[in-house]
């Protein structure tokens, strides 16, 4: 995909030190906070919905999922899930008389539902945490917003620095992997869906899975700022700087 134009708003420090070191530095999460964005890149809860209803939809589905997907291999590494599964293989009976059983139990009987409160907060406080180790250098396709170069030029008194990929093949430039950035109502969930994260857990490509979560994260932002047209380049803590190439 080729991408428009972008740039880099700078105030005068932040374009010093741009110009002379020939690198664009990358931004922690919580740097954003100074900003007054104390939402970005974080996540609020795991599902769309209360904790009491996560488990009441997976009362309801978990035996139907298994049922639909009896042909396929699990590729959950839940060894009691996986034997439930193989049992129902070979004698899918089985399955509707424990789902005629479960659905007349008290999902308080089945689950222990503070315990797992409890297990998404604490997931909740992980992920937060964990999103901390990513560096991100922001950019926007515009480079004439009054808010931007008040927000982060000193007042227009820095400078916009624009970015241009370079098109040497040998190259490979890492500035072709700006994406940009989507703008919703609300911070998104961990997950959009429970039953399709029931069935994902289970029968899914875990890797594909998580890649797609963690971007869904990475590049989504409330609409309070959509004004900012941004694109973003996202590294691992590892590397903190991106040297550029000037013409």
């Amino acid at each position: 995909m080729d991408l428009p134009p972008l740039y880099k708003y700078l105030d005068i420090a932040g374009a010093e030190k741009t110009l002379v070191n020939r690198t664009f530095k990358y931004a922690k999460p919580s740097d954003f906070y100074l900003n007054n964005d104390k939402t970005d890149m974080t996540i609020e809860q795991l599902f769309p919905v209360n904790e009491l209803e996560v488990l009441q939809i997976i009362n309801q589905n978990l035996i139907d999922v298994l049922i639909k997907n009896l042909n396929r291999d699990p590729t959950s590494l839940n060894p009691q899930l996986s034997f439930i599964h193989q049992a129902f293989r070979n004698d899918p009976e089985i399955a509707k008389r424990i789902k005629e059983k479960v659905s007349r139990d008290s999902i308080l009987d089945i689950w222990d539902v503070d315990k797992y409160t409890k297990f998404c907060r604490e997931t909740v406080s992980w992920i937060n945490d964990f999103l901390q180790g990513y560096r991100v250098l922001c950019v926007s396709d515009s480079v004439n917003s009054l808010k931007m170069w008040n927000l982060y030029s000193q007042n227009g008194e820095g400078i916009s620095l624009r970015i241009t990929p370079s098109s040497d093949l040998k190259k490979d430039s890492a500035f072709k992997l700006f994406r940009k950035v989507e703008y919703a109502a609300v911070r998104p969930p961990l997950f959009n869906d429970v039953l399709s994260f029931i069935e994902e857990s289970l029968f899914g490509d875990l890797r594909k899975r998580e890649k797609r979560i963690l971007e869904n994260i990475i590049y989504t932002k409330t609409k309070e700022w959509e004004h900012e047209r941004e694109y973003r380049l996202v590294i691992p803590m590892h590397e903190n700087t991106l040297p550029y190439h000037s013409e």
